[in-house]
């Protein structure tokens, strides 16, 4: 999973998630290791969209495609960010999901912070780019006439 750092900086964050079962809920959740970031839901069998909702309040919110013709997930990840002291805003971030084989894993060094000096950056920015470019994800603008 990649996505814009949160903290801005032109950095990208890049993560191992996995989408396994939980007993608990029970149902499907996604979790990296030792957390879970939320639980699927998907709205019918013919969706092209999975929801990823907070469990207990734990976890962040995702509106992402299903794979179709290629290996990929993208949509939005929608959480708040704390400007100051107790004040929020909203944020939405282009995210991006990339199937990978059982059994292959991922260099740590291909994970967590990715600056603009890492091999793989331009290849990240370019997966998230195509987020909005090609509407998985829309940013609207106001016109103030």
């Amino acid at each position: 999973m990649v996505h814009p750092a949160l903290a801005g900086g032109g950095n990208i964050v890049g993560k191992l998630v996995s989408i396994t079962w939980d007993e608990m809920l029970p149902g499907m959740i996604l979790k990296e290791p030792g957390t879970v970031i939320g639980a699927l839901w998907i709205p019918h069998e013919r969706s092209p969209l999975i929801y990823i909702q907070p469990v207990n309040d734990i976890g962040v919110r995702l509106v992402i495609s299903t794979m179709v013709g290629e290996p990929c997930m993208r949509g939005l990840l929608l959480t708040v960010d704390n400007v100051v002291a107790n004040a929020y805003v909203p944020v939405s971030l282009p995210v991006v999901f990339q199937r990978l084989d059982v059994g292959k894993g991922v260099p740590s060094s291909d994970l967590g912070v990715i600056k603009n000096t890492h091999p793989l950056y331009q290849s990240y920015m370019e997966q998230i780019i195509a987020v909005i470019d090609r509407q998985f994800g829309r940013m609207v603008s106001l016109n103030k006439s």
